[in-house]
């Protein structure tokens, strides 16, 4: 499937360490509903955790009529010192072979940290990506119209991505295609027509994600036999149709959000009171306060409880205690 082309592509990792990654085979993840991150599977099956790896993987592929998801994790020893890469690639589009339109999505993954391919890190990946389309309003697109000629075929190149022949003769030419690729500073594309016996009609919308200078690239694919139905404007209508967003501040950004210490202090006071438990509001400045609860076991064996909103549940003996908890000192903000 053309779709794959924007994953298929060449990437080499340098070996300056090895890395755990996570593998589940291919196909044995099957869901037979769209996953998102509202509804992310909880685990997978037959996966193992491969250590010694140079990069891990992850893809996800989408399907609809009837709705499925595949998951697979890959972990990958590619010992090639040449580059190291952080991607992100989704694809999104129809295809019509066999005269059966489907819409598929694809998702591919790539890192090189230990374990970058969990469903933690997965998840928080989907959370930050957002992908809408309303492509079947173009799926007469994807129907022939025979016979097909030639001169249907809009032709153009400025293209340095691949070779582009625009001057095969009407003829000759079996299905119009277009491939255009947009980057910050660019556009490129190549509009020709093929020579090849037609097998199957397309379009598709793919970008790929940068993680490491936080940079995008689009790139859009129309093979098809209609009139004009390969001109820069079909390519313009596809992508404006097929939404794709990714948040990479959301999913990079390692800062954790300030602590909610209100809802702390007072989930410990309801908690004291409703079971008759003594405790402390300690004000450390002129905003903020904490709630100190401790519960001591009757049990010599068993330690008691220190709860404290700002520092969860330190287990202590009582007999350890340098100064019992309620008559606790603030130091630099701090119990």
């Amino acid at each position: 499937m053309l779709f794959h082309l924007f994953i298929l592509y060449q990437c080499f990792y340098s070996v300056s360490s090895l890395i755990s990654c996570y593998s589940c085979p291919f196909d044995i993840n099957s869901f037979d509903y769209i996953v998102t991150a509202n509804n992310f599977p909880s685990e997978l099956k037959n996966c193992s955790l491969i250590t010694n790896m140079t990069m891990c993987a992850v893809q996800i592929v989408w399907n609809r009529d009837p709705d499925n998801t595949k998951i697979t994790l890959v972990a990958e020893d590619i010992r090639k010192s040449v580059s190291t890469k952080h991607n992100l690639i989704v694809n999104v589009g129809y295809e019509n072979q066999e005269n059966v339109p489907k819409w598929e999505k694809v998702l591919t993954y790539e890192c090189i940290t230990d374990q970058c391919n969990s469903l933690t890190q997965l998840k928080r990946l989907i959370n930050s990506l957002i992908m809408n389309d309303t492509l079947y309003e173009l799926s007469y697109l994807l129907n022939p119209v025979k016979p097909f000629q030639g001169e249907w075929c809009y032709r153009n190149s400025n293209a340095s991505f691949e070779k582009c022949d625009t001057t095969i003769s009407n003829s000759s030419c079996k299905q119009c295609i277009l491939h255009e690729m947009i980057n910050q500073t660019n556009t490129e594309l190549c509009a020709t027509c093929s020579i090849d016996n037609p097998v199957r009609t397309e379009f598709a919308h793919g970008m790929t994600f940068n993680m490491i200078d936080r940079t995008n690239s689009t790139v859009l694919i129309v093979i098809c036999q209609r009139k004009d139905c390969n001109i820069p404007t079909v390519g313009d209508i596809i992508r404006n149709k097929s939404y794709i967003y990714f948040d990479f501040d959301e999913f990079l950004n390692t800062v954790q959000p300030e602590p909610d210490y209100d809802n702390a202090v007072k989930f410990l006071k309801n908690y004291a009171e409703e079971l008759d438990l003594e405790y402390r509001l300690i004000k450390i400045d002129e905003d903020r306060q904490a709630a100190v609860l401790t519960w001591l076991s009757s049990s010599s064996t068993d330690k008691s409880l220190l709860l404290n909103s700002h520092i969860d549940v330190v287990p202590v003996f009582e007999e350890n205690w340098i100064v019992p908890p309620f008559s606790g000192e603030i130091r630099d903000g701090k119990i």
